[in-house]
């Protein structure tokens, strides 16, 4: 009976795929939640057919949700699928999934061997000006923080200064996603993002934000904790709760509202998500998965 309605399930999901758009990143971040919800179920073929399902709908799927797919082949022991992943995670952004994934330390550097070639040619591909401009702002925002102190520059905050500057280049050379300035270019970038705490209503970077987690450009995660810390610098309750403080004190429907906000957005529930420790000196600690 279980095979039956997870079957019918797929089917319909196929049937809703048919009128999808291509790029349709709505459709593809409920397949990626039903991937790993499948997976925590082992239910590793159904798993497996959602990210099918999924990749079958964007032109570039995320990093990330290749490498769930290669974990999830790892737990079917199907080298082939494996390596179909990871040869598109070489192509597309020059990279393998880690070894946390990939434990076995000789079928990861022979995986590494094979797809040599491919993870050279979309090394070359990335903008390298752009990745020289984001690490110079990368730097200069973490030295201002290990310095302790913010930066104010003839009386204006240097973070927003910073944000405007990288604005700039969005302008002129796209948003900087991981395939065009590689994961450290568009952590860099990510930086500058969550230190604009000048922007509190998100009225500059929100709609630009949005936009690129609905066109798969941005991660999900990085997006969440950074509204959530802007409703923090303005007293308000989080918005997806990605960092879950105060979350427990919550009402059933008060949880109910914040998972379907964040499932929107390609994240599962924060009991999903995760684990949340309550430290000795009372305070919590939360560890995420994706």
């Amino acid at each position: 009976m279980k095979t039956s309605i997870l079957s019918l399930t797929i089917i319909f999901t196929f049937q809703q795929m048919a009128h999808a758009q291509k790029d349709d990143f709505t459709q593809y971040y409920e397949l990626t939640i039903q991937a790993r919800e499948l997976l925590d179920k082992q239910d590793y073929s159904a798993a497996i057919k959602a990210s099918e399902l999924s990749f079958s709908l964007v032109d570039c799927p995320a990093s990330r949700d290749l490498e769930k797919a290669v974990e999830i082949a790892l737990k079917m022991k199907d080298t082939l699928l494996v390596k179909k992943y990871c040869r598109t995670m070489a192509e597309i952004y020059g990279i393998i999934p880690s070894a946390k994934t990939i434990e076995d330390e000789n079928f990861l550097q022979s995986l590494q061997n094979e797809f040599a070639t491919e993870i050279a040619l979309a090394e070359s591909q990335r903008d390298q000006e752009y990745i020289s401009v984001l690490d110079s702002l990368g730097n200069e925002d973490q030295a201002i923080r290990q310095n302790g102190a913010f930066e104010y520059i003839n009386g204006i905050d240097s973070d927003s200064l910073r944000t405007v500057h990288l604005l700039s280049l969005i302008k002129v050379r796209g948003f900087p996603e991981e395939r065009k300035v590689g994961k450290w270019g568009y952590n860099n970038a990510m930086r500058i993002f969550i230190h604009a705490d000048f922007d509190l209503k998100n009225e500059l970077l929100g709609k630009l934000m949005l936009d690129n987690v609905m066109s798969g450009n941005m991660d999900p995660m990085d997006y969440a904790h950074i509204i959530d810390r802007r409703c923090n610098f303005r007293g308000e309750r989080p918005y997806y709760n990605q960092v879950p403080f105060g979350y427990d004190k919550l009402t059933d429907l008060q949880k109910k509202d914040i998972s379907e906000r964040r499932r929107k957005i390609g994240l599962r529930s924060v009991e999903e998500s995760m684990a949340i420790e309550t430290l000795p000196n009372g305070d919590l600690r939360a560890s995420y998965k994706y």
